[in-house]
């Protein structure tokens, strides 16, 4: 289900007061976790496969984690995107529903149409 969740809704208000205290490092670093995390539903807990994923060498992830750390779990979770991938998962499969019950209606439309026009066919001769 992780890798179905393309896109995310990005809020610029919530952005800005995550990153106003950052550097330019910490909130880039910042985002390529954030974007790995919604993509995959979970981060490493491995301090060197997350200073892969953030793009910057397992000393320079040390030194700039506290700038972001405090938004993210001991675990490295992060609760604000859990909630936000809870009600963008919701969306997306209440979008699949949808768009199943219509091609079914649609396709109980055509059965009945045709099925319409083989008795007027039949009525005419």
């Amino acid at each position: 289900m992780a890798s179905d969740l393309f896109w995310y809704p990005y809020d610029v208000n919530e952005a800005i007061i995550e990153k106003t205290t950052m550097t330019a490092l910490e909130a880039g670093v910042y985002g390529f976790l954030i974007d790995y995390y919604w993509r995959h539903g979970a981060l490493p807990t491995d301090e060197s496969a997350l200073a892969r994923i953030g793009h910057v060498t397992p000393d320079e992830f040390a030194r700039i984690k506290i700038g972001f750390a405090h938004l993210f779990t001991p675990e490295w979770t992060h609760p604000r995107l859990d909630g936000v991938r809870q009600s963008s998962t919701k969306a997306y499969e209440d979008r699949i529903t949808r768009a199943r019950k219509a091609g079914i209606a649609s396709a109980q439309a055509r059965e009945n149409a045709g099925k319409k026009r083989t008795r007027t066919a039949r009525a005419s001769r």
